[in-house]
């Protein structure tokens, strides 16, 4: 019978997830994760994963929000695309540590902690058209839906490796996840990068 056992990686508040007793003649399985809100999503790097002759896999869910209980699901899929069952699991990633993490998509293992220093209030623009009308109090507007908001993240680095790692990771080319507390106000948040500036607030020598 299959079974989902749940664990902390301590190195990087992730969820990893113990696959075992897979099915019999399964092809494939996909891992999926739902919120307390209701939100399910598929586990990145375990969704349609191919498992012939497989009875275990062990998965990194990277992007698990931090405090907050969630629901773990594996669907078994046969050759044909069949219902060879699921298991599941609930688990909670504890955390008590008061700064935040950005996730690195694309190479999760170079993710890190940081010091949030400020996080402006997202900015949602709006394109609009705006013509006066002679004898007319009101205006004709014409808007059209928000564009997705911008906003400033200022983070803090305590050494150069974090420093150089931070660089790195904004420096991708891929978005990446700023991971909190729900007490921080901000969750789990996609963000892209449209431009970073670097200001280093003490001497060179004096870092450790």
């Amino acid at each position: 019978m299959a079974a989902l056992t749940v664990t902390k990686d301590n190195n990087r508040d992730a969820a990893v997830v113990d696959v075992s007793g897979i099915p019999a003649n399964t092809a494939t399985m996909t891992l999926e994760r739902t919120s307390p809100s209701g939100y399910t999503v598929g586990v990145r790097g375990a969704v349609g994963v191919n498992v012939v002759g497989d009875t275990t896999e062990v998965f990194h869910d990277w992007e698990i929000p931090l405090g907050v209980p969630v629901h773990y699901v594996a669907h078994f899929y046969g050759p044909q695309g069949g219902d060879m069952g699921s298991a599941s699991a609930d688990f909670t990633l504890p955390y008590t540590d008061c700064r935040a993490w950005l996730v690195d998509l694309a190479r999760p293992t170079n993710s890190l902690q940081v010091t949030i220093e400020s996080f402006t209030p997202l900015d949602f623009e709006v394109a609009a058209g705006v013509n006066r009308v002679l004898e007319r109090r009101a205006p004709v507007l014409v808007t059209l839906p928000a564009w997705t908001p911008d906003a400033e993240l200022v983070v803090l680095t305590d050494t150069l490796l974090e420093r150089d790692m931070v660089r790195a990771l904004l420096g991708s080319g891929y978005a990446f996840l700023l991971r909190t507390t729900q007490e921080q106000g901000v969750g789990n948040m996609y963000l892209g990068v449209t431009d970073f500036k670097e200001d280093r607030i003490s001497t060179l020598g004096a870092p450790p």
